[in-house]
């Protein structure tokens, strides 16, 4: 199964909770959304099924369903929704902020959430989900020296797979952040997918170490969802997405201008 053919969508968090963020979808949002998705066809797969060979042949819609950054939210409120509809995931983990407030982000009105602790992560590999890295840190690794990127790269993959007892066959890039330096390391350390997010301007040369993937924003309706769920979306769609998508600079920014995490 090629992994180009088979479109990705992306999470953050699933809260009831009012933030300012825009990558927050409610409970009863992401509940809605798992419903029309199973209605138009879809079957979830993982990277690892792909690395392993073990995707059924007969999916005739296959679709990959992630989560950035490993919230614990993934557990409580979409984890219940999506057994209920058959569904896995893959969700992608910085190793250092485990069971751990989200220090890392820009924090508005004092607001925190907690990341996954190592339970709840070895509760949502045995429910089927495939458990990837998102570093140590959550830092832009085009900000990193080299030796610094492979220490991010390999050391978050090798306590990943000590805890899980699994290969850890993908990564995300936080902030979405890669360049053709990323990308080599990310190979050298044993990766086999690697994700962005949508980057409007460029090719698919970079292919599985460079996904695409669309984000699920809080405002987004039934009808902009299922045009998410297409191997090519609208141009119109890619081009408000990548907009978007450049106010994570301002966290990249945060961390730059308050050394956190660097």
């Amino acid at each position: 199964m090629n992994t180009l053919n088979i479109p990705i969508i992306n999470y953050h968090k699933i809260e009831a909770e009012w933030d300012i963020g825009i990558t927050t979808r409610t409970p009863d949002r992401f509940a809605a959304d798992m419903f029309l998705l199973k209605e138009m066809g879809f079957q979830t797969v993982t990277f690892n099924d792909l690395a392993h060979g073990h995707s059924p042949a007969h999916i005739s819609k296959p679709l990959i369903i992630t989560f950035d950054d490993g919230y614990e939210s993934v557990y409580t409120r979409a984890l219940p929704v999506m057994r209920g509809f058959g569904f896995r995931g893959v969700v992608y983990v910085p190793t250092a902020f485990i069971g751990k407030e989200n220090s890392w982000d820009v924090q508005f009105g004092g607001k925190a959430y907690r990341h996954l602790d190592t339970a709840q992560l070895k509760d949502i590999q045995a429910a089927g989900f495939e458990i990837g890295s998102h570093g140590i840190r959550h830092v832009a690794f085009t900000a990193l020296s080299d030796d610094t990127l492979q220490k991010e790269l390999l050391e978050s993959k090798k306590y990943l797979e000590d805890l899980l007892g699994k290969p850890v066959v993908s990564i995300c890039y936080p902030f979405g952040q890669f360049n053709e330096a990323v990308q080599s390391g990310v190979k050298k350390a044993g990766y086999h997918y690697a994700l962005a997010s949508l980057y409007f301007f460029g090719s698919d040369k970079s292919a599985t170490f460079g996904l695409k993937r669309m984000n699920v924003y809080r405002f987004d309706s039934d009808t902009v969802l299922k045009k998410k769920t297409l191997i090519k979306p609208p141009g119109g769609l890619l081009l408000r997405d990548w907009l978007i998508q450049r106010g994570a600079l301002a966290t990249v920014l945060y961390q730059r201008v308050t050394n956190n995490n660097l």
